[in-house]
Parts: structure tokens; C-alpha cells; sequence
């Protein structure tokens, strides 16, 4: 995007939340004001002074080389997901803009602004912050473009649009420059995050072949956090692909990464990943082990892994018939989802259907899933969860002898499985 006075006051303006005409007055017309703006008119240093006077900028462009090397910096910083760092950087170049404006990069800071909220879990501002960029987003160049599209990704993924995210994460495979700095780094960060949003998705060829791409990088430059997350990914691929034998093995090699580097937010993940491996298999007392173990070393985190976990061992014990256990697990899960924001709320409708299965349906189920969990899981075309849902909806409308009804809820069932697989193999 291209710098000059011009934009140097738009950017300001817009910052202060000021009309052209509230800028404009006492000293230029809205329409001169505006092709100053455009950079559209060569206009004299009273105006341009007068104007930035009101704006609390400097008219002249300001070099400072130790800000550009922190923006640089940051960028790196959050390419590694190393918040610590990034939150450290980010004090010393959160009130520079303007000496980021005159160094031509203060659309990528605030592109990485975005990225830097949702890592630190700043969901209104990361919320507030991308509607702000989707108005510049149009008017990016080539490299902020990148930005753009791999960061909306995340802030989709983060409000469980994992159909938008994954469609923006291939958009910015394609988008990247070759230019880039760091250009394997983040090109295969990419692959890995395309990898993750396909595991949501169930599109297990993709995230399969993404995880195997960037593993392969990561073992090269013994990125060993990256590959154990890798591994885990693999492991659940090999999984649903019914290989039970490599599944375990991967499994085991993200559990010894994990373990001789104290990766403690891996381990989480990878216990919860093979409490699901050992759930899905009706395995329940070695699921029920693994959940544990993930869910004491989540405790009190109000993480999404610890919510998974409860919602994982209320399950296990409702397979196992054990009604009381179940409740148990059922109470802990609905405590954490009363703590934890909407981000997760398909998790939040897991645990509102399973009261249902636990303590026994009423006619409010019927209402709660017509008119919130299955329009929800739709309208994100949640393919999965509509299968589990359809499923649960039908079985319930077949005992109530509403057969016909029932028979609509098993053909949806399908038609979900087909969309799977047709979208993962495209």
C-alpha cells in the first residue's frame, strides 16, 4: 500500500475517529481535503501543517531504524508463537504508528495486531481489529495481502468458521510471495495450520498430506514442538483411516517429544487425542485414562482442552452405563461452560444434548435442537457434528414412532458423509 502524506493523514483521522469534515474545517473544503487524502493534489506545507497540527502528527517523515527492526522482530516473534517475546516487543512499537507509517509498515503491524490478539486471547479486540482491516483489506499490497488472508484464517478459526478458515489458509498458500522473509518458515506454518483446520473438519486426506509436508521441514531444522504437533495430527489421520497400529506409534512419538521437553500444552492435546482415539473404538476404560490425565494437567486453565476433556469422560461413563459418574462429568463440563466464551459453542451444545441423553429427553430437546443446534452446525457447515446431530435427532424422533420424520434426519446423515468426503477430496 502505497505511503505518503496523504495516507499518513487518512490512517490519522480514521484513528481519531474523525469525519473529513470535522478535519476539514476552518482550513481546506471536504473535496480538497479528500484528494489530499488520495494523494491526489500536491498541496502547500501551511496546509499540510495545519492539518497535521489538528491531527497531533508530524508533517515530515520521521526515520527511525530501531522501530522497523522491533516491527521486524515482532513479526518473527509471532511467526514462532513465542508470546512471551511478542507481548515484550509489542510495548516497546504499540504507540510508534507514526514512524511506522513513515517506514511504509504500519499496515503489516496492524495486520499482525490481529494475529497478536487472537494468540493472546483478546477476543473483542482481536473482534474489533478485524473489522477495522476488512475495509482497508482491498487496498493491500502484495505481502500485506498474505497477512491478511492467513490472520482472517485464525480469527475465523477462533469463532469456529472452519470452512471460511480453510479456505482462506489455502488462498494464502497460493498468495505467498516468494519475496517473503522467512519464506519456508512460513510457508510451512501454513501447511501445518491448514492441517489443524482439516482435523476439525474431518478432512483427513488434507490434513494428512499438510501435516506430512510440514513434519518433513520441521524434522530438518529440529523444530521438535512443531513435530510433535505434527505427529498428533498424522496419528488421528491414521486413525480415521482405521490403522490403529501407526496411529499409536505417532501418537507415541508426540508423547516422548512432549515429555523430554516438557511441552505441557502437547501432552494435553495428545492425551485428549488418544482418549478420542480409544473412545471412538468403544475402548472406554483406557479413554477414560487418557482423558484424566488430559483433564488434571488442564485443570483450571478454562481451556477448550480441559472443557474437551470433561465433555470427553462424561461420555466414556455414559457408554459404560455408569449414569452417576456420567452426571458427574456432565456437572463439570456445564460449570466450564459457563465460564468459557461462545467460541465454543458447538462444544456447548455437546454438553446441552448429552443432559438429554443422561437424565432423560423432554420436549425442550426438540426445541433445542431445531431451533439452535442444528441451524448453528449448518449455517458453519459443520459436516462432522451434523452427522452426530442428525443422528441423535433421528434415533430420538424413530423412539417417539415419528418415522417419517426420523427418515429425514437418517437421509441428512448421508448427504453430511458425502459432503466430507467430496470436499476432501477435491
Amino acid at each position: 500500500m502505497a505511503q505518503c502524506i496523504g495516507s499518513k493523514i487518512k490512517y490519522f483521522r480514521m484513528k481519531k475517529n474523525m469525519t473529513l469534515e470535522e478535519l476539514a474545517e476552518g482550513i481546506v473544503s471536504i473535496s480538497y481535503l479528500s484528494k489530499i487524502e488520495r494523494n491526489g493534489v500536491d498541496s502547500n506545507a501551511k496546509i499540510i501543517k495545519m492539518l497535521c497540527d489538528r491531527l497531533g502528527i508530524h508533517p515530515e517523515s520521521i526515520a527511525d531504524s530501531e522501530v522497523e527492526r522491533l516491527a521486524w522482530k515482532w513479526f518473527k516473534e509471532l511467526l514462532n508463537e513465542d508470546l512471551f517475546a511478542a507481548h515484550h516487543t509489542y510495548m516497546h512499537i504499540e504507540n510508534q504508528m507514526e514512524k511506522l507509517i513513515d517506514a511504509k509498515l504500519n499496515w503489516l503491524v496492524e495486520i499482525h495486531e490481529l494475529y497478536y490478539f487472537i494468540l493472546s486471547n483478546q477476543k473483542q479486540k482481536a473482534k474489533k481489529k478485524y473489522a477495522y482491516l476488512e475495509h482497508a483489506a482491498p487496498h493491500f499490497d502484495e505481502l500485506e495481502l498474505f497477512y491478511w488472508l492467513k490472520f482472517s484464517a485464525l480469527y475465523g478459526k477462533m469463532n469456529a468458521n472452519y470452512n471460511l478458515s480453510f479456505d482462506l489458509l489455502l488462498q494464502a498458500e497460493q498468495k505467498i510471495p516468494i519475496s517473503i522473509a522467512n519464506h519456508q518458515e512460513e510457508l510451512n506454518d501454513i501447511y501445518q495450520k491448514i492441517a489443524l483446520v482439516a482435523l476439525e473438519l474431518y478432512y483427513t486426506y488434507h490434513a494428512t498430506v499438510y501435516a506430512e509436508k510440514a513434519l518433513a521441514y520441521y524434522q530438518n531444522t529440529y523444530h521438535l514442538k512443531r513435530c510433535a504437533i505434527c505427529h498428533i495430527i498424522i496419528a488421528v489421520g491414521y486413525h480415521r483411516m482405521h490403522d490403529s497400529k501407526d496411529a499409536l506409534e505417532s501418537f507415541h512419538f508426540a508423547k516422548k517429544i512432549a515429555n523430554n521437553h516438557n511441552y505441557t500444552d502437547i501432552l494435553i492435546d495428545c492425551d485428549l487425542q488418544i482418549g478420542h482415539y480409544y473412545l471412538k473404538k468403544e475402548e472406554t476404560k483406557e479413554a477414560i485414562i487418557y482423558y484424566m490425565s488430559s483433564y488434571q494437567l488442564s485443570e483450571s486453565r478454562l481451556t477448550r482442552a480441559e472443557l474437551e476433556a470433561a465433555i470427553g469422560l462424561m461420555k466414556s461413563y455414559f457408554l459404560q452405563n455408569q449414569l452417576d459418574e456420567a452426571k458427574v462429568w456432565y456437572r463439570r463440563a456445564n460449570d466450564l461452560v459457563e465460564k468459557l466464551e461462545k467460541e465454543t459453542l458447538y462444544l456447548v451444545y455437546e454438553v446441552k444434548v448429552y443432559y438429554y441423553l443422561i437424565y432423560g429427553f423432554d420436549e425442550s430437546f426438540e426445541e433445542l435442537m431445531i431451533k439452535e443446534v442444528l441451524p448453528y452446525i449448518e449455517e458453519r457447515e459443520m459436516y462432522v457434528f451434523s452427522v452426530v446431530y442428525y443422528r441423535i435427532t433421528a434415533d430420538y424422533y424413530y423412539q417417539k414412532r415419528k418415522y417419517k420424520v426420523a427418515a429425514d434426519y437418517y437421509r441428512q446423515i448421508n448427504k453430511s458423509l458425502d459432503e466430507i468426503m467430496k470436499r476432501d477430496n477435491y
